[in-house]
């Protein structure tokens, strides 16, 4: 294989168009019974249950792997691992920023509740529940398993506004199969410095299926080969398809910026913020005046 010389600018092009952190979604659905459980309890999920999604400040894309045996003195000197099953993350943690309303404390505290059958409509109710005696009796499992949904994009994803004239993009849904919330962590609270309070649950997971969305230059959306689409129910959402992060007043589609108010929005190269093509105006100094005199020489700011 040669090895040989790669253009600065070439390089760019073919590996710095790197996925974020920072753009993603998840989609809860919880199955009916829980829902209603819910409602029963004073939360609507088909009302609030999309603004509790969006307040997840942190999620995981679950990982896998495989069990394998050790197999030694088939071949002389050589020891071999052979693949026998495969396994995968037992639960995803989710952090969500508590709303004002602690809508999603009630959120997953219900869920658990129905679990564990207590609460209104359950064997045990709230006033029971504070029985010394008091004692639980779980619901079946298929009543209050679920599957969840985090979907993995970036900042370009849509399939609507025409925005892929010069490139395709790509879309991982990971569905979750088989979720419900295993354990809430605690939640500290001090009178030290106020901060946003956060809400952290571990989902526990059977196994997940991704499947890969490839978004295409026209704007029409191709389903990866061999996957098909998520099964729906009344209860749930479509997929994120759709987002305009990071692009207000741009309707080219293309990555970059302005430089300031009444500045063109031209693409930027985000390492040196070079702007090509662009025009705007005169270089000034902090204090509004031109950075250059009449004869081109850069003024002194002091």
């Amino acid at each position: 294989m040669a090895i040989g010389p790669i253009r600065t600018s070439e390089l760019k092009s073919r590996i710095l168009q790197l996925a974020q952190t920072s753009v993603y979604q998840i989609r809860l659905s919880p199955p009916t019974a829980v829902l209603s459980h819910l409602r029963q309890n004073g939360f609507d999920y088909a009302a609030d249950g999309e603004n509790i999604e969006l307040l997840c400040n942190s999620a995981v894309l679950p990982g896998s792997g495989l069990s394998t045996h050790d197999i030694t003195g088939d071949f002389q000197g050589v020891s071999e691992k052979m693949a026998y099953r495969r396994t995968y993350d037992e639960s995803v943690d989710l952090t969500f920023y508590v709303d004002h309303d602690y809508k999603v404390i009630n959120l997953f505290d219900g869920w658990l509740d129905y679990i564990s059958g207590k609460g209104s409509g359950q064997r045990l109710s709230r006033t029971n529940a504070l029985s010394y005696a008091a004692n639980y009796r779980m619901n079946y499992p298929n009543s209050y398993k679920t599957n969840m949904y985090i979907v993995k994009f970036e900042k370009d994803v849509s399939t609507d506004r025409g925005v892929f004239n010069d490139d395709e993009t790509f879309q991982l849904t990971y569905t979750l199969v088989n979720a419900f919330p295993k354990s809430v962590i605690s939640s500290p609270i001090s009178y030290e410095g106020s901060q946003i309070l956060k809400y952290s649950v571990s989902m526990s997971i059977q196994r997940y299926v991704r499947n890969v969305d490839r978004i295409r230059a026209t704007g029409t959306r191709a389903r990866g080969l061999g996957e098909t689409p998520a099964t729906r129910n009344d209860n749930s959402r479509p997929p994120v398809l759709e987002t305009t992060l990071g692009r207000s007043g741009n309707t080219s589609g293309r990555v970059g910026n302005t430089n300031g108010r009444g500045t063109q929005f031209v693409p930027t190269d985000s390492a040196t913020g070079f702007r090509p093509g662009a025009n705007d105006g005169p270089l000034l100094l902090p204090d509004g005046s031109p950075a250059y005199d009449a004869s081109g020489n850069l003024r002194s700011m002091f």
